[in-house]
């Protein structure tokens, strides 16, 4: 008789303590720890669901850059106009939608979104935008003040520790409580988000497969120009974490975000603490199982940056040069000397003026 036949189960409590002692017994050793930690609470939360868990810009000219046979994040929040709603495209249960926040219609948006949509012809693509970016018909169109009601609660008591404007660290947080709303209203239990200058070459549909067992998989753990979430429970985790840290009732994480800032200036770095910073608490603290994008799974990788070598990419006048083979990027990783395709490319600041040679370059494949 196993163990579970010699138990009688009372509540749900007893079920789980049954759940907690076969995952013990059945994590390897060498996995035990955090990721026996984070995959014990997914268990917990799947026995009690819902329950909150709190502790848990200009255009830049062109650079001077070949592209052989080859954004910074969001966009500032501006006066809000009500946009009409496109009605969401019918989908099966096993897509993975795609979703980008984003206020403004600079140039490069077209290029973000059109290539989305070319390598996902059939999963929903989601802008969460205003009325100046709500003429796009391949896609679905919400107005982001439809969700921001907590994100403009969380405006009140923000302060900014950057050398980055205001408006501008302000919204890279408030996109994060307009997401969680969004999830919450359509009813999805996973997606993709995008930064609006990202180029996006893969399938999501394919690719979230290989990030299936993490909460959320995300560039170097804390960038989230691209991240697959697969539970969206942990981003109401993640901003109640944030509502925690500036209403101060979190101290220790608040005085940490504080003394990020002051590292940087005091070595005349720009920047300061941003919602990069507070991923980084997060993850380190409240246990979620985090993956990276910007390992090489399979041959290929997400691309950070395309302004930096990371993770060890040939670069050609400080960005990434890029190889074309049959219609998709690659890189040339030059530790193994090995050619990677790039799943996306991320077009932060003064790159954001090449995403239009690139899309010409796919436009040119089916």
């Amino acid at each position: 008789m196993t163990m579970t036949g010699l138990i009688r189960l009372h509540s749900k409590a007893d079920l789980f303590l049954i759940r907690l002692i076969i995952a013990l017994t059945d994590t390897p050793r060498v996995n035990r720890g955090k990721e026996t930690v984070s995959r014990l609470w997914r268990l917990a939360r799947k026995i009690v669901p819902g329950k909150r868990v709190s502790h848990a810009s200009p255009r830049n000219k062109n650079p001077a850059v070949k592209v052989e046979v080859v954004g910074d994040r969001g966009g500032q929040p501006s006066a809000v106009e009500t946009a009409s709603v496109r009605p969401a495209a019918q989908s099966n249960g096993s897509d993975v939608p795609i979703i980008l926040i984003h206020a403004g219609d600079p140039d490069y948006l077209q290029y973000s979104l059109s290539c989305a949509r070319k390598y996902n012809r059939e999963s929903r693509i989601c802008l969460l935008g205003d009325h100046s970016n709500s003429h796009y018909e391949f896609l679905e169109h919400y107005p982001f003040s439809a969700y921001s009601g907590r994100a403009d609660q969380f405006a009140r008591f923000y302060t900014n520790h950057s050398t980055n404007g205001r408006g501008f660290e302000l919204f890279c947080f408030q996109r994060w409580f307009i997401l969680c709303e969004f999830l919450k209203e359509q009813g999805i239990d996973k997606c993709l988000y995008l930064d609006s200058d990202v180029m996006l070459f893969a399938d999501a549909k394919d690719e979230q497969k290989k990030f299936d067992e993490f909460d959320f998989a995300l560039a170097t753990t804390m960038m989230a120009c691209v991240l697959y979430l697969n539970d969206p429970q942990v981003l109401e985790n993640f901003c109640a974490f944030l509502e925690d840290i500036y209403t101060k009732k979190d101290r220790y994480h608040y005085d940490k975000m504080l003394a990020h800032y002051a590292v940087r200036r005091k070595n005349g770095l720009k920047g300061g603490a941003c919602d990069m910073t507070a991923f980084e608490l997060f993850n380190l603290d409240y246990f979620a199982f985090v993956g990276n994008v910007v390992q090489i799974i399979d041959g290929s990788v997400y691309d950070p940056a395309m302004t930096t070598p990371y993770p060890g990419f040939e670069t050609e006048q400080q960005i990434k040069r890029v190889y074309w083979r049959e219609g998709q990027p690659f890189g040339k990783h030059l530790k193994t000397d090995r050619y990677i395709r790039f799943n996306s490319m991320h077009f932060q600041g003064r790159s954001k003026s090449l995403m239009k040679q690139v899309y010409d370059r796919i436009s040119q494949t089916p």
